[in-house]
């Protein structure tokens, strides 16, 4: 059977935080909550393992096409007019 199934755990947990999370409206709910979650489980020692590379790989790629393919004038302006309080 080896690690697969720990993978599979990994991210049934981190599906179901997901949903849960948007479902509660939670800002940024699929993210916070997949990760809210699969910490939890972590902490309590369920028997989780880190995604392989190539996921880790592809779930970045996903990211990035998602954060890019939202850039908009109006984005760029604001991140600029942020930068100087920050």
């Amino acid at each position: 059977m080896g690690a697969s199934w720990r993978v599979g755990l990994a991210l049934g947990m981190a599906a179901i935080g997901m949903a849960l999370a948007k479902w509660l409206h939670i800002p940024g709910g699929a993210i916070i909550g997949a990760m809210i979650l699969t910490a939890i489980a972590r902490l309590l020692n369920a028997p989780l393992d880190e995604p392989p590379s190539w996921l880790r790989t592809v779930a970045r790629i996903v990211l990035g096409l998602t954060i890019g393919a939202t850039v908009t004038t109006e984005t760029i302006q604001s991140v600029a007019r942020a930068l100087l309080p920050v």
